[in-house]
């Protein structure tokens, strides 16, 4: 049941990449497919680095917040350049959200909670991080040249 949860999560985050759900082309104040869109990819893509990083070079804790500080940063600049419209603050409304879903890993796999300290720093650097990805992706979507379209 989980796998197949899983596999309609991340199907649903890949038609919205590439655009082939209506929703995928609304543009509002704050676009919410789009920040559940951004929470999926950046999920996956900080725990597969963390896991990955881990496994091949031991990180410290210091190493592992700039990786998930990494993580948010392609995950927003992912966002901003596959999203219709300005769609820099979902990426950056969705780490925050990222960082407290990773703490709430933490604390059930680990049953001990991150240090304050550590959540604040996880916080600010990565909605910083997915807003600074989310501007750069939004200025090369602005520089890309749309597809040129076949007539039959």
């Amino acid at each position: 049941f989980f796998g197949a949860m899983l596999a309609l999560v991340g199907g649903y985050a890949g038609e919205m990449l590439q655009g082939t759900l209506d929703e995928a082309h609304e543009d509002k104040a704050i676009d919410w497919p789009w920040v559940f869109v951004s929470m999926v990819i950046g999920f996956s893509l900080s725990t597969y680095l963390v896991f990955l990083g881990q496994a091949l070079f031991a990180l410290t804790p210091a190493d592992r917040l700039m990786v998930f500080g990494l993580s948010f940063f392609v995950t927003g600049w992912i966002v901003g350049f596959f999203s219709p419209g300005v769609t820099m603050i979902e990426p950056a409304i969705a780490a925050g959200g990222l960082v407290a879903l990773h703490a709430g890993f933490i604390v059930l796999w680990f049953e001990a909670g991150p240090p304050l300290g550590t959540l604040l720093v996880a916080l600010t650097g990565g909605v910083l991080a997915a807003l600074a990805g989310g501007w750069l992706g939004e200025k090369m979507q602005a520089t890309r040249k749309p597809a040129a379209s076949v007539s039959p």
